[in-house]
């Protein structure tokens, strides 16, 4: 593996992979919640290093809307899952992780959207564990503005709320009916075409949005999580990045932790800062 401050995100891929794999080959249970009907991709530019103001990254992300419940994910780790879980054996996880043209993903949270009815389900692995925890649906308080702008050649109407320490700003298509949108946010008349924070760290914006062919399963993946609470997991996520090394010690060798060390540090500027309260 090459040394380089992508070190950290590719060790984390990898990682994953391999508890996918794994769990496939001790049969994995997954439990189907939904089947999407709509397929819907944002970009997120994000700024993760408030120390480094103009760096940003870019990614695409994956809202998968069934009947009654969505999914939000990133699209890399949703086609890398996709490609994972017909593996039979270890060879061709190898062969995988060695293909330079693999699909690329930026984050490994999953978020299900009123499973059970009327909550909010979020999952991410920290190493070692898999956590999850629930939240109503209804968290976000939305304030609805006259203000119109047509985004990507969708006429959206204004809304904003205040969530996981930053003030958002909404805008949403009431000509698409569908109370969704990026990441958590949802409970809007109308899909969300783009939502940002009042400093532009985080901004999600529509791609495109298609009707599936074919349905494509919404399903849950039956394992020993860790279930917490929203204020207990984002602690142990800025745990998990502080103690990055200490945790990774026993797990790989690498000849530059301090690229490693230094990487996990940047990620100084979660999506949701209220940690402490």
């Amino acid at each position: 593996m090459k040394k380089s401050g992508k070190f950290s995100l590719c060790l984390l891929t990898f990682i994953t992979l391999c508890n996918t794999v794994d769990a496939q080959l001790f049969d994995a249970v997954y439990k189907t919640l939904d089947r999407a009907k709509y397929l819907v991709y944002y970009q997120e530019i994000a700024k993760k290093d408030s120390t480094h103001r103009e760096n940003k990254s870019k990614s695409t992300k994956l809202l998968l809307i069934g009947d009654s419940i969505s999914k939000f994910v990133d699209n890399g780790l949703f086609r890398s899952d996709t490609i994972v879980r017909k593996f039979n054996d270890w060879s061709q996880l190898q062969e995988f992780s060695a293909n330079p043209d693999k699909p690329k993903m930026s984050s490994i949270y999953m978020i299900f959207k009123n499973h059970p009815k009327g909550e909010t389900v979020f999952s991410e692995y920290l190493m070692p564990d898999y956590y999850t925890y629930k939240e109503n649906l209804s968290d976000f308080n939305w304030l609805l503005v006259g203000d119109t702008l047509t985004i990507n050649g969708y006429l959206c109407q204004k809304a904003g709320c205040y969530y996981g320490g930053r003030e958002w700003v909404a805008w949403f298509c009431p000509q698409i009916p569908i109370n969704d949108g990026p990441y958590k946010f949802c409970g809007l008349p109308g899909l969300i075409i783009q939502i940002s924070d009042s400093k532009n760290d985080y901004v999600f914006t529509l791609q495109s949005i298609t009707a599936c062919e074919n349905p494509i399963v919404i399903d849950w993946e039956e394992k020993a999580y860790i279930t917490t609470t929203r204020k207990d997991f984002l602690k142990a996520q800025y745990l998990s990045y502080q103690n990055f090394e200490s945790v990774m010690k026993d797990k790989v060798t690498t000849d530059n932790p301090v690229a490693v060390k230094r990487k996990m540090a940047s990620r100084n500027n979660p999506i949701e800062l209220d940690m402490n309260k």
